[in-house]
């Protein structure tokens, strides 16, 4: 362990805590029915107020760019129920509780500084164009890691951390965040319902993993250095995407020790293995969630998790990062703890325009591709985690789940018989693990020549894989000139990643007696 003054920090061997609860509710209001109002004008209320709800949420918040007026995005204020707390205690409770992490045997990239290529942080650096030509160019930088041995990558292994309290996770609790920086996530994924691969590879790749610690004695009155602390909860971050964070088994009940958190292939998918037997098994390690994650070294896609998801991360057979200061065993590499505040405080120094950073950290990816959902790694946070919306706020990574089925969407569809245009928006009713399906409220306006036609959908989805859904549910029509039509449907749902495609049957009625509904959507907002 780091040998710094411990104040009055003490760690017992085990104790006991109890998991926040946290809950979604979603409320809904229904207006009055005014005099002559027609299915449209009460379909458009509703879908402007579908609209403000998301915004509420905060689902109306654009992509990431990759720049912005300077070269480091301002830091997002922090909620009422998060407190700083001094640096040296944070630093010691980080070094404390900074985990184990556990890579595949032929993984090339660990964690470093996304300035590596300008060498030690205390060493003085160029500035403007003469650091932006050190830097070079996404794909220079990752050959250039590439290059190194293992043990040079080692000797510039680095995680940054953050420490606070958050009262939101319960009385006396604090979060503990762990981020780490690789050159480039190489993934391909591959099989599934549809048998094709994709290409998910991006420079730039920003992994975190958050752990809730309890106060395990000492009166919630007294100040943060003189309480116990043990590990209530690890919350492992999974990219963001389709699939849901990793989260320990509510079998976790306090657990004072150094975590162990396993590393996935190429990607750098994060999972906690409480029982240290180098899987991550869902309902003993991880919670039973939707398309639970574990560790895919393969790039299989499938929905349900299976024993040949990952290969087994054994002690001596793995690659094995230990923070500095730990005790660890032979073989074992050692990484340097820094706080995430100093990554801004980096590219502060370096003086960058906008364009001089995108040019260093955005790769080159085919327009096409970026429309399919390929990342070309230039979103800030992707290289500093105060941008990220993860950052301080670990209950957005306990409802991934719902986040990610929260969005607008404008498309096409031949729901009246022709193609016309559309515009939706989607809110996450209920996500419940396997295996119970997640429920939705989809509701749009269909625009034909003919006039606006309210559209909305109940619907009931359960992943076939990463990409593929099937969906069954009820629907209901109206148009302009007062018909009405509720019928039930039933189809499959393709999403690449803002696209999605989809074929449904439905029963047809009044408004619509086509009983095939087929529609491409891009989402505007996730």
């Amino acid at each position: 362990m780091s040998r710094m003054t411990r104040r009055n920090l003490q760690f017992p061997a085990e104790a006991g805590g109890h998991p926040a609860a946290i809950r979604d509710v979603t409320s809904n209001s229904r207006a009055p029915r005014g005099p002559g109002r027609t299915a449209s004008d009460r379909g458009l209320a509703a879908l402007v107020g579908l609209f403000v709800a998301l915004a509420a949420t905060g689902a109306l918040a654009g992509p990431d760019q990759a720049s912005t007026a300077r070269s480091v995005r301002p830091e997002r204020a922090p909620a009422p129920d998060v407190r700083s707390i001094d640096e040296s205690e944070a630093r010691v409770i980080a070094g404390r509780f900074a985990p184990i992490f556990r890579f595949h045997a032929q993984e090339p990239y660990l964690p470093v500084s996304p300035l590596f290529p300008l060498g030690p942080l205390k060493e003085e650096w160029p500035r403007g164009q003469e650091s932006a030509t050190a830097l070079g160019s996404a794909e220079d930088r990752v050959r250039r890691y590439l290059a190194m041995t293992r043990e040079e990558k080692a000797a510039r292994a680095r995680v940054f951390y953050d420490v606070y309290e958050d009262e939101r996770q319960g009385p006396g609790r604090l979060v503990a965040e762990y981020w780490l920086y690789f050159v480039e996530s190489r993934y391909r994924a591959r099989g599934g319902f549809f048998m094709f691969s994709l290409d998910l590879s991006h420079p730039n790749d920003f992994e975190h993993v958050f752990l809730v610690l309890a106060p395990a004695t000492g009166s919630l009155a007294d100040g943060v250095g003189a309480k116990e602390f043990v590990v209530e909860q690890i919350i492992a971050n999974v990219h963001d995407g389709r699939v849901p964070n990793n989260v320990t088994s509510k079998f976790l009940r306090g657990v004072a020790g150094r975590p162990l958190v396993l590393v996935e292939l190429g990607s750098h998918a994060l999972a906690p293995d409480v029982d240290g037997d180098g899987r991550a098994v869902a309902g003993r390690d991880v919670q039973s969630r939707r398309l639970t994650w574990g560790l895919r070294d393969t790039g299989r896609i499938w929905a349900w998790p299976s024993s040949s998801d990952a290969e087994v991360r054994r002690p001596g057979e793995s690659i094995t990062l230990v923070p500095a200061g730990a005790s660890r065993e032979e073989g074992d590499a050692i990484y340097e703890l820094d706080p995430v505040a100093s990554i801004a405080g980096d590219f502060r120094r370096l003086s960058l325009s906008p364009d001089q950073e995108g040019r260093a950290f955005r790769g080159h990816i085919n327009p096409l591709k970026r429309l399919f959902g390929k990342s070309d790694g230039g979103a800030a946070s992707l290289r500093l985690p105060s941008t990220n919306r993860d950052h301080r706020n670990a209950g957005r990574l306990l409802r991934d789940g719902a986040e990610r089925q929260r969005g607008i969407s404008l498309g096409f569809t031949n729901t009246l018989d022709h193609y016309s245009v559309m515009l939706g928006g989607r809110l996450p009713v209920a996500t419940p693990p396997r295996p119970w399906p997640a429920l939705t409220a989809d509701i749009g306006a269909v625009l034909p020549p003919s006039g606006p036609v309210l559209d909305a959908e109940l619907l009931a989805s359960y992943e076939v894989d990463t990409q593929v859904d099937l969906f069954a549910g009820a629907g209901w029509l109206g148009s302009r000139d007062g018909r009405r039509q509720a019928d039930w449907l039933v189809g499959l749902q393709l999403q690449l990643g803002r696209v999605r495609l989809r074929g449904a049957f439905r029963h047809g009625g009044e408004v619509n007696n086509d009983q095939a509904d087929f529609r491409i959507q891009y989402e505007l907002w996730k």
